[in-house]
């Protein structure tokens, strides 16, 4: 049988199974020389990886430029990434307006536990960003369309919080909805700024403002203590925090919704990734 060097080319570079795996190894190796061996601190380590991971999927089958990162650097960049910062304020301080007639208390902080846990934050957001709509969640659009790739990333994004401490099938929900939301905004937006700003906001400013767990997690930065996890768990999450509860299921509904509406993708970006799709 004589190999066709032109088709595995092809192959190579279509497969999304190739792109999986250049990622998986890619990702595992810089996790285990950043982490374990240069003790670097985890989550810039995962951050790191799932970056050079990106990287590797670009450089060794697509051999595309910057853009199919979705991290280009633009005049929409800062902008999206502001705004996606500044969105989830449209809720939560709603959130906060309702919690103050139950007593809420001014709370004094700790400026380097805040900045050291919005570091923190920070990381993780653009770790799991680079991870679940990063180049393989990209990779996907292309061989299955945007609807099979947003439910199974976000499915996998919902599971993958399994672990964390207060799960429930509600914040399994909410979480899945998480994941459709921070897709849609980049699936709107081809890039991925609007939905590491949100990510990162909803997380920072739901400890910050409500002293909220984040999934499950307490990080003990808030300024205000409205005492929520003491409020009825099906509609605020209890010690899961709002991401567990109905609230939450209602806020990322609107979300999605608003983001579809009101969202298009940045032309210079999109025209580059159509022109990249569809060249042989």
């Amino acid at each position: 049988m004589k190999f066709d060097k032109e088709s595995f080319y092809q192959y190579w570079r279509k497969s999304w199974l190739i792109s999986f795996l250049i990622f998986l190894v890619s990702f595992f190796i810089f996790v285990y020389f950043t982490y374990y061996v240069l003790n670097i601190f985890y989550p810039l380590a995962f951050c790191l990886s799932a970056f050079i991971a990106n990287l590797n999927v670009v450089y060794f089958q697509n051999f595309r430029q910057w853009h199919s990162f979705g991290l280009i650097l633009n005049r929409y960049a800062i902008k999206h990434l502001l705004l996606g910062f500044g969105f989830p304020l449209l809720f939560i301080l709603p959130l906060l307006l309702f919690f103050i007639p139950f007593g809420v208390e001014l709370q004094k902080v700790d400026m380097e536990k805040v900045l050291s846990s919005g570091l923190f934050l920070l990381l993780s957001a653009t770790f799991e960003e680079l991870l679940f709509r990063g180049v393989l969640f990209q990779k996907l659009i292309e061989r299955k369309g945007e609807i099979v790739s947003i439910f199974s990333s976000s499915l996998v994004f919902a599971l993958l919080h399994s672990f964390n401490p207060s799960y429930s099938l509600l914040a399994f929900i909410n979480i899945f909805l998480a994941g459709v939301l921070l897709a849609v905004m980049f699936v709107r937006t081809y890039m991925l700024w609007l939905s590491l700003g949100f990510h990162f906001g909803w997380n920072f400013w739901q400890a910050f403002l409500l002293s909220s767990p984040v999934s499950g997690l307490n990080f003990e930065i808030g300024l205000f203590n409205t005492k929520i996890t003491m409020f009825n768990e099906i509609l605020f999450g209890g010690s899961f925090g709002i991401e567990g509860g109905i609230c939450s299921t209602v806020i990322l509904g609107i979300a999605i919704w608003v983001v579809a509406k009101n969202f298009v993708p940045v032309p210079e970006v999109y025209s580059r990734v159509l022109k990249e799709r569809f060249s042989p």
